[in-house]
């Protein structure tokens, strides 16, 4: 990746970039449900001038000032989003606004162009179908197509997708052929028919009676929508109860399918006579670029990104096709893994606007994820209005009756007329503990009522509250839970603990210290100041002992013990529990489980699988938000062995740039920071057994000192950076400075 750096010649003025209306993302006319919208803009520019101080924003009827309906004037602003606040907007109409900047010299921007948005019917229950509007359809041809009898052909699309069918097919009288649809192909080459009302129903497979008029005509094919008892769908899931998520109305029903099979038909076929109708939500394939050296990640990266975008068409994150529901602790990971791939967040929001109308899933994990995935909605779109409009329901999500009064969460399993339950919604009659899925990656965990893992959740969800609440000016609420958060770390640390063992139990009680004790304790920030040698050595004996929603903690975890390397390693495998594993078995989607055979109930489209995704954006790159919408940036890299990667990364504010290359002299880093955002670069001073001996940026060399064996240059201002450290070895004398 290059691009100039920054100095005194090439700075820059501000402009807007990347207008949102509401956080909709990608698509080109976004359609909104609300008469009183947020807009939002990246800042393009570098320099020390390069930050906004004020903006300006006119809203018309045509894209021209003289059809002004909302001139904001100039508002002295700092923050690179404003809501709308002029008269409210009609429903079902069509708008434009435009936005001007001033940055810190006084210097004004040319207005952005026009940007067009469409107001819903701004009926509250009509939210998720206003966004489902916007779900668009891609013709994806045969990318093989052959002719494997008389009558039969056989059709590969090249991946898995949502999608309908369309067929351009001739007869010269009343007849009929088969259809058969599927994901997974069968050791013989055909179409693998999971046997009906089977737990490998979850791997969809569809038989369709096409019948044929008279003529050349096209056909849209009209795919059954799977319920309970039918043939097709497991025996306790069904699609046709109203708090599953339906399909578009444009579209039809949608049915995840890679091959097709005609039989029946005896006439030529031209590849374009087929088509699949490829259905997601507005997605900027080049928002995101990541490449490296090592061939399989960029693979997993590659089969993540597109699993995100695949899984998009019902404008909620849902968990797989079989299902078609929002799950808590699934959407924490597939929101996370989308924010790194494209600049989307209308769909964390309708998944959020579910779980609080609807009612949340029945594990107390999921549930407490719901308030990690507000706060993450915050610090990646910098808008905490939507916090603020569930701050009490998010509040009652910590569980607080459950609490002893050594702060320490009693769960377990609770179900009938129980307080929490009359006051949670729940989609279920119970809440109860979830570990990890399936059962046979729990490491043997030994669940009490103490449990190690949920009190992981509910210090990450005390802490992440507080933050809110400070934010919001709640600063009673804000001593208080970060009051909650510390007197639970102290006791996780005393009960939870085996200071002999230097591991944590699973439970109060327990002798047992399963993997998932001791990721969800790292990772959650419990075992900060332990000595992690133990743990670590753990996690890696135990390797990929774990389920794919698990895989999300245990690569944090790797990643924040500083063994980064086997964490690499894990992303990169070709073995048996690995995503590289899944696309040797054929999927083009990531899977609810590493295997059928490990998990026979299980589907081919799980999103929340991605975590690879977010990990190398989050960690490897080590690209993460300091303040809410990345106005303070954290560019922290662990690189491992990998000699040499590049990524590009959507945000709210602007597009960064993150590039790294490491070689036995030099580690060199290239860095681009949107305008408006500053950033802290942290890098370890030893790379390979060689320690840091002089720091040049951009062609100039600056003194540094480490702490604790990391050195750390602070607010750097927008712009191209190149920082090498150059390397020597250990015996060399390193004399750092102020």
């Amino acid at each position: 990746m290059e691009f100039p750096v920054t100095d005194k010649r090439n700075c820059t003025a501000i402009k807007p970039v990347g207008c949102l209306c509401d956080f909709t993302g990608s698509s080109d006319i976004p359609v909104i449900n609300n008469s009183r919208p947020l807009f939002s803009w990246g800042v393009d520019g570098s320099g020390r001038d390069a930050f906004q101080v004020a903006c300006r924003i006119i809203v018309a009827q045509e894209p021209n000032d003289n059809s002004e309906v909302w001139d904001s004037g100039r508002i002295s602003r700092t923050i690179n989003h404003l809501k709308y606040n002029g008269q409210d907007f009609s429903p079902e109409s069509v708008y434009f606004w435009k936005v001007k900047l001033w940055d810190n010299s006084g210097a004004g921007s040319k207005y952005s162009p026009w940007r067009m948005f469409r107001t819903g019917s701004f009926k509250p229950g009509d939210n998720l179908k206003i966004s489902q509007s916007m779900v668009l359809q891609n013709r994806i041809y045969p990318k093989i197509m052959q002719k494997t009898s008389d009558d039969i052909y056989f059709i590969d699309f090249g991946k898995d997708a949502f999608s309908g069918l369309e067929l351009m097919l001739s007869a010269e009288l009343h007849d009929e052929v088969e259809l058969r649809l599927g994901e997974e192909l069968a050791p013989d080459g055909t179409i693998y028919e999971p046997e009906s009302k089977s737990q490998a129903c979850g791997r969809r497979f569809r038989k369709i009676i096409l019948e044929l008029e008279p003529g050349n005509k096209i056909y849209k094919i009209d795919i059954p929508k799977p319920y309970m008892g039918d043939g097709y769908q497991t025996g306790y899931y069904n699609n046709r109860e109203d708090k599953c998520i339906f399909c578009p109305d444009h579209t039809g029903e949608l049915m995840p399918f890679r091959y097709l099979e005609i039989r029946g038909y005896e006439n030529e076929l031209k590849n374009t006579d087929v088509a699949q109708l490829a259905a997601n939500y507005p997605f900027d394939d080049s928002a995101a670029y990541f490449h490296c050296s090592e061939p399989g990640l960029n693979d997993v990266w590659d089969f993540c990104k597109y699993t995100i975008k695949a899984t998009t068409p019902f404008a909620v994150y849902i968990d797989g096709d079989r299902e078609r529901l929002p799950y808590a602790g699934d959407t924490y990971i597939n929101q996370l893994s989308h924010y790194c791939c494209d600049k989307e967040y209308s769909i964390t929001r309708n998944t959020l606007d579910y779980f609080f109308e609807v009612g949340a899933d029945w594990p107390f994990e999921a549930v407490m994820s719901i308030i990690l995935i507000a706060r993450s909605d915050y610090y990646y779109t910098g808008d905490i209005s939507f916090c603020e409009k569930y701050y009490e329901k998010l509040k009652e999500m910590l569980f607080n009756e459950l609490a002893r009064n050594d702060g320490l969460l009693v769960t377990g399993e609770i179900s009938g007329d129980h307080p929490v339950l009359n006051k949670i919604k729940s989609r279920l009659s119970y809440f109860r503990d979830l570990i990890d899925w399936p059962k046979i990656f729990r490491d043997n965990y030994d669940a009490g009522q103490v449990n190690t893992i949920a009190n992981c959740f509910y210090y990450r969800a005390l802490n992440a509250f507080a933050e809110i609440a400070f934010d919001l000016g709640c600063h009673n609420d804000y001593r208080e839970y970060k009051q909650r958060a510390n007197i639970l770390k102290n006791a996780v640390r005393k009960t939870l603990f085996n200071p002999e063992s230097g591991l944590f139990i699973d439970s109060e009680g327990s002798i047992n210290s399963s993997i998932q004790a001791n990721y969800h304790a790292v990772a959650a920030g419990l075992a900060k100041d332990c000595k992690l040698n133990n743990i670590v050595k753990l996690l890696k004996s135990k390797g990929m002992q774990c389920g794919l929603w698990g895989a999300q903690f245990l690569l944090e975890a790797l990643f924040q013990s500083g063994a980064e390397d086997f964490a690499i390693k894990l992303m990169t495998s070709e073995g048996p529990r690995s995503w590289l594993n899944m696309l040797k078995q054929g999927a083009t989607m990531t899977m609810e489980c590493w295997s059928n055979e490990l998990q026979p109930e299980q589907d081919w489209n799980h999103a929340w699988s991605t975590s690879p995704l977010n990990i190398i954006a989050r960690f490897l790159m080590g690209i993460r938000p300091l303040a809410p919408g990345f106005r303070k940036i954290l560019i922290q890299p662990q690189s491992g062995f990998v000699k040499n990667a590049s990524l590009k990364l959507p945000t709210v504010s602007g597009e960064i740039y993150a590039g790294f290359k490491q070689n036995s002299s030099n580690y060199e880093l290239k860095i681009k920071i949107p305008g408006n955002c500053s950033a802290t670069v942290i890098l370890p001073e030893k790379h390979r057994n060689k320690r840091c001996t002089e720091l040049t940026i951009n062609s100039r060399k600056k003194s540094f000192f480490t702490s604790d064996g990391y050195i750390t240059i602070d607010n750097l201002c927008p712009g191209s950076y190149h920082i090498i450290l150059h390397l020597e070895s250990e015996n060399v004398k390193v004399m750092g400075c102020l």
